[in-house]
């Protein structure tokens, strides 16, 4: 062993050559086994990946035409925008996004947050849906942010 050790000293600038050398071989070795084992997958579950082409056809259609309905859609609501509201109601959506703003705001007092919050809340009651998602993703950036100033210290 020392022996070994002594020429490794001598030779030290071929060890990450060789090793490099060995890592490759242990590697294809690897790579091999990998290919043995999906083989053998493959065998034992013949008909797990089985996939007609009519049927991959018409999955690809039905996912391209809802690609289309989804950008049309999106495309049609970007330029309608607020167009159905009424001049109160844009009045109204223009509040409350002002007011959520202020309610993620850093610079913003918890109190500040917390009333611009409930403020846009009431703005938009009655004017538009928001989705659960939405509301609960406000409401923790609101409570994130107000959590974070109180984690601080005054200046």
């Amino acid at each position: 062993m020392n022996e070994l050790l002594a020429v490794a000293g001598d030779y030290w600038w071929l060890v990450l050559p060789l090793s490099a050398l060995a890592f490759e071989g242990w590697s294809e070795a690897a790579e091999k086994r990998h290919r043995r084992r999906v083989e053998l997958y493959r065998l034992e579950h013949p008909n797990a990946a089985h996939v007609d082409p009519e049927d991959l056809a018409a999955y690809r259609s039905a996912v391209t035409a809802y690609d289309v309905a989804f950008q049309v859609a999106e495309t049609e609501a970007r330029r309608v925008k607020a167009s159905g509201f009424t001049v109160d109601e844009r009045t109204r959506l223009e509040t409350a996004r002002k007011l959520v703003t202020v309610a993620v705001d850093d610079a913003a007092t918890a109190a500040e947050r917390q009333a611009a919050y409930r403020r846009a809340r009431r703005e938009l009651d009655g004017l538009i849906v928001l989705p659960d998602a939405t509301i609960d993703s406000l409401e923790q950036s609101v409570a994130g942010a107000i959590g974070s100033r109180r984690g601080s210290s005054p200046p």
